[in-house]
């Protein structure tokens, strides 16, 4: 993958998040705690989502962007961070993003374009942080290395 191909996906997944934010994400009909309360509405602002904590729709998503910044960054080879380093960001809030797809294909729920968009910004910022182009790898710095001992 090219560098300006890399700034558009890269640029492209986070103005899905961004665009995530004020929308719908899910609702749930009929709701129930003790009773029947109605439909419940959760935005990207206004929302959250309980895995294993409560956790805010907007600090979910700015995880996900930390780690599409963290990727292009790297492709722009403007730091040299590891895969696993751009992927962790994007896999805690893979598992949240998840938990409320779940939600949404549950009786009850429906889905919004809210969730849509994270989705699509979730794919967009995994296919910049999978592909490693960006990267150098141990073999490229020793052949760097290799080359300036031979040169007189």
């Amino acid at each position: 993958m090219r560098k300006n191909s890399a700034i558009v996906i890269g640029v492209g997944a986070m103005m899905c998040f961004l665009i995530s934010l004020p929308m719908n994400w899910y609702t749930i009909d009929h709701a129930r705690r003790a009773f029947d309360i109605g439909t419940i509405t959760t935005t990207g602002l206004h929302g959250s989502i309980t895995l294993w904590v409560e956790s805010p729709v907007w600090l979910i998503v700015c995880v996900s962007m930390l780690g599409v910044v963290f990727s292009l960054l790297n492709r722009l080879e403007l730091t040299t961070l590891s895969k696993m380093t751009c992927l962790a960001p994007l896999f805690f809030s893979s598992l949240f993003i998840c938990k409320a797809l779940m939600i949404t294909l549950s009786r009850n729920g429906n889905f919004r374009m809210g969730l849509f968009f994270a989705l699509l910004g979730l794919v967009l910022g995994f296919c910049l942080a999978v592909s490693n182009s960006g990267q150098r790898t141990m073999d490229d710095l020793m052949r760097e290395t290799l080359y300036e001992d031979l040169e007189p």
